[in-house]
């Protein structure tokens, strides 16, 4: 009788299932496809030969064995033997762990864009992290002003290890040119038109400026809109919201 076990819910009723009575252990085998001991598993499973087991002492064995948190699943087959007395088998499906990243398609600035990939050596490998870091390196590339940017992946498995490498192709392209920049005041302050419209002029001319014909960074942007709301609060305009809304081209 064999089950397989890949979540500890329910442990108790898969091991009542394969051992519903207790018997003699005649003999306790392991394989693994990561590093696993002899002692280390005898010790976190604790059954040995020639000792009465039951139900119980299965599930305590699987329990500690998934609490090292290396394993997918665990196996376990039970054979059988005459004068109540069985053999257990027991194969360890191991997690696969994230080993190293590697950056191609750029020569200056990798360890900026290793910090935003958010699994590190020895994590269990997850594919929606890995999607999710790949998405975050995308926006900062086009905040820096790569707006043609890309970014590929490859995932490397080394199966003797069950460890995963990942190997990330940068492609910046051109860096954008901010040409123009054009902002809208939506204001309930005041009702005089004319003057808001002078001060949607001052702060466009303001706003160009400071970012016309220079390449694309949204932290200079992002730093002369906070000192346009500032402005407009000095002015009275408390309730005021720009809209920016930019005109760039790549260099």
């Amino acid at each position: 009788t064999s089950v397989v076990i890949d979540t500890l819910e329910n442990i108790g009723l898969h091991c009542q299932a394969l051992l519903p009575t207790a018997a003699v252990l005649q003999s306790i085998t392991y394989e693994s496809d990561v590093i696993l001991d002899s002692a280390e598993f005898a010790y976190l499973t604790a059954l040995k030969s020639e000792v009465t087991i039951n139900a119980r002492s299965l599930e305590q064995a699987v329990f500690y064995l998934f609490k090292k948190e290396i394993f997918a699943s665990i196996a376990v087959t039970i054979i059988h033997h005459a004068n109540d007395r069985v053999s257990v088998h027991v194969v360890c499906n191991g997690l696969w762990r994230f080993l190293r990243l590697k950056i191609k398609g750029i020569m200056v600035g990798k360890e900026r864009y290793k910090a935003l990939y958010t699994m590190h050596p020895g994590d269990t490998f997850d594919h929606h992290r890995h999607e999710y870091a790949l998405e975050h390196i995308m926006q900062f590339l086009k905040q820096e002003g790569y707006r043609s940017a890309t970014v590929s992946s490859e995932i490397i498995k080394h199966d003797a290890t069950k460890q995963i490498t990942v190997v990330l192709t940068i492609n910046k392209g051109a860096r954008a040119i901010i040409k123009q920049g054009l902002i809208f005041l939506d204001c309930s302050d005041t009702n005089n038109e004319e003057e808001s419209k002078e001060i949607e002029a001052y702060i466009t001319h303001y706003f160009n400026k400071k970012i016309r014909n220079k390449p694309y960074d949204q932290k200079i942007i992002d730093t002369i809109t906070e000192t346009i709301d500032r402005y407009l609060v000095r002015k009275g305009y408390m309730h005021a919201a720009i809209t920016l809304k930019e005109q760039w081209q790549e260099d």
